[in-house]
């Protein structure tokens, strides 16, 4: 090779290199050139987490990417934990599946030089539901700390830990068979269980052994019953008058009157009453020893309300014959923190109150106070849970998973197809959901491992 042709070659290496070297730089830094519109825009950052890792996204049939994204991707497959550079301005039906599990399906809009994380998804599982407890379902209630459930059948008081699926079967040693006209009243520590039919007994979980029958020692028909801190000590309100049952003494007293007391709880040293006043209804808070008033709420005057989640810090107050709920904050300068409308019924989650009629389920967020519509069917709502970003929810139809965010692109899954589903329950794990639906002539209690 003459002298010649290697400084020409010399000369086109370094053009070539002052050319190429910015173009890629350029890339590189997000940047796109527009060849159909002659204009230059910047790339947008896709990053996507799932639970369980290492289930695979596609973005759809069209291409969107620039020549570098191929480059550093090529044709293999996306698997996550993921972070897409290079993507091109535009919207994306992204999907994510995995063996034995629900596909995800999400619609975003990635704009220049935006980064879009998915980082909640949870894929959810496909399994078959199993029976777990097998007697005919009356009625079902939740633990205060929501890791157990009360379970009445015909003849047997059973208790279920969420996270295990584990029973503690109690016999349920009345007369009668029950019907579903009756109260499942949890002590405060998850230790005891009262049931407001027959004679009210009283089952003491560590002992497997039912422990009292109320009935024989006070007139309990017709009254409001609520724990008080103690697993000792019941109280009820009778009469305009609240009255304490010591278990051990099996002996009552007399501890609280006053007139219009439509409802009640004790918690932290405090009595909270809710009574009808001539100037209207409120909320009284006295001192749980002295019995002296320390506050009183007025709400708007009502013939009947109720008190709602009393292990919550806020006060939950509800009246059924217009379906209104009002959060109450005790120590606030204004204790009436808001008003919620055409509620049928309500849970609390990590500052979430998620609320529901028959055919709307909301979010409503405590600190912001800002109401959000999570969707509208045309088919009844049965319940709903929460599930960190997602809400699941029962119709006669089938139960149904969606996803809290946007309501134009909201992920949808419908997790199973069964009829007559009710009474729906979610381990504090997220593992299992829990439901009731008809096994044959009889209604049982059956699991359903989502995770």
């Amino acid at each position: 090779m003459t002298l010649l042709y290697r400084r020409i070659l010399y000369i086109v290496f370094v053009l070539l290199f002052f050319i190429i070297t910015p173009a890629i730089l350029f890339y590189a830094a997000g940047y796109n050139f527009d060849f159909k519109n002659s204009a230059i825009e910047r790339t947008g950052i896709l990053i996507i987490k799932t639970d369980p890792r290492g289930a695979q996204v596609h973005l759809g049939d069209k291409r969107k990417y620039n020549w570098l994204y191929t480059l550093f991707y090529g044709d293999k497959p996306l698997l996550t934990p993921l972070k897409l550079h290079n993507l091109l301005p535009d919207d994306y039906d992204i999907t994510v599946t995995k063996d034995g599990y629900f596909g995800y399906h999400k619609k975003i809009i990635l704009y220049p030089g935006q980064t879009v994380v998915l980082d909640t998804v949870t894929l959810l599982k496909q399994s078959a539901p199993e029976p777990l407890v097998n007697e005919n379902v009356i009625k079902t209630a939740l633990a205060p700390d929501k890791s157990k459930l009360a379970v009445v059948t015909d003849i047997s008081l059973i208790v279920v830990e969420l996270n295990t699926g584990r029973l503690n079967t109690l016999p349920l040693d009345i007369a009668a068979t029950p019907t579903n006209n009756f109260d499942i009243v949890w002590g405060p520590h998850n230790g005891k269980i009262l049931l407001t039919l027959a004679n009210w007994p009283v089952y003491n979980l560590e002992t497997g052994q039912k422990e009292i029958n109320l009935g024989r020692y006070f007139p309990v028909a017709g009254a409001r019953v609520r724990w008080d801190a103690a697993d000792n000590n019941i109280l009820f309100l009778y009469h305009n008058g609240i009255y304490s049952f010591n278990l051990a003494q099996k002996k009552s007293s007399l501890r609280f009157t006053a007139a219009g007391l439509q409802d009640f709880f004790q918690k932290d040293g405090s009595l909270y009453t809710l009574e009808t006043r001539p100037d209207g209804s409120a909320v009284v808070i006295y001192d749980g020893n002295t019995l002296k008033t320390l506050k009183t709420i007025s709400i708007p005057g009502a013939s009947s309300y109720e008190f709602k989640n009393i292990q919550e810090k806020l006060l939950y107050v509800y009246e059924p014959a217009h379906a209104l709920l009002y959060v109450i904050d005790p120590f606030s300068f204004v204790p009436l923190q808001s008003s919620l409308s055409n509620v049928r019924d309500f849970s609390v989650n990590d500052g979430t109150i998620l609320y529901w009629n028959d055919f709307e389920i909301w979010s409503y967020d405590i600190d912001n106070k800002t109401n959000s519509l999570l969707t509208r069917i045309s088919r009844p709502i049965r319940s709903a849970l929460l599930n960190g970003q997602y809400v699941t929810y029962n119709t006669p139809a089938a139960v149904t998973s969606i996803e809290r965010g946007d309501r134009d692109y909201l992920n949808v899954t419908d997790i199973l197809d069964w009829q007559a589903t009710g009474d729906t329950f979610l381990s504090q794990n997220g593992s299992s959901l829990y439901f009731v639906s008809p096994l044959g002539e009889q209604r049982a209690l059956w699991r359903l491992n989502i995770k």
